[in-house]
């Protein structure tokens, strides 16, 4: 009976030891920060605290354990509604617990060019009485155009061509290719003389690449755009915005 009796006592004693380690553990809040509209998106979680070592659980199934610091970031790939919970300590052996359910955006159907960016030394076709910009998007089957003319001073900042009117590219479907049939995006830069169109820069790009690559690894909003036609201008940055309409 003796047996039995101190049994019950150490349970019972493990049961309060569990309840006060819950009860110490301090519920703090989870903030977060998107880097961008559409997914995959780079979050960056973070708590006020100042912390010992932390453990981040992403949707049960990715944990990012990091010492020291009270943020990390993570890039969330899939659209819909993400868990994040948080066991951390503090730098006085406190315990922390958190959570929370962030909604992550929907994949880009549309691409909007508002511009580009030239540096000095290639700024000679702006010279020009008019241009034209040409983009033909393909999507796998067929070739979609846009295009619009510019006038002088050309909305020019700095090295910055701003487009009155930017050049809106429908997208839709883009990620369903195989990365090796990506759809892609020829744009031109066309000069007028004497009521003829001359081809002054020409260049493409792949779609996902630049969403995927340069938008999420490089955290870049200008796609680089290298001109094929041998005299001219060298490069430019094509000034892209991803988005969802």
């Amino acid at each position: 009976m003796d047996g039995i009796k101190l049994v019950i006592v150490l349970g019972v004693l493990f049961s309060l030891w569990g309840c006060n380690t819950k009860e110490d553990r301090q519920t703090i809040e989870i903030k977060f920060e998107l880097n961008d509209d559409v997914s995959p998106v780079k979050v960056r979680l973070s708590v006020d605290e100042t912390l010992h070592y932390a453990s981040w659980v992403i949707n049960d199934t990715t944990t990012l354990n990091v010492g020291g610091e009270n943020e990390v970031d993570y890039i969330f790939r899939n659209a819909g509604i993400s868990n994040v919970k948080l066991m951390a300590s503090g730098i006085a052996n406190e315990k922390y617990s958190g959570e929370i359910n962030i909604s992550i955006p929907e994949l880009a159907n549309r691409l909007r060019i508002d511009g580009m960016l030239v540096d000095a030394a290639n700024q000679i076709f702006l010279n020009e009485d008019s241009l034209r910009i040409e983009c033909s998007y393909f999507d796998g089957n067929a070739y979609t155009n846009y295009a619009l003319i510019l006038r002088p001073p050309y909305g020019l900042i700095g090295d910055t061509v701003f487009f009155s009117t930017p050049l809106i590219i429908d997208i839709s479907g883009f990620a369903d290719h195989a990365i090796m049939d990506s759809p892609w995006i020829n744009f031109y830069i066309k000069t007028a003389w004497e009521n003829e169109e001359t081809v002054c820069f020409k260049s493409n790009f792949y779609v996902q690449n630049s969403y995927f690559y340069d938008r999420i690894e490089l955290s870049s909003t200008k796609i680089k755009a290298s001109n094929i036609i041998d005299e001219g201008v060298d490069e430019l940055y094509i000034l892209g915005d991803w988005k969802i309409e």
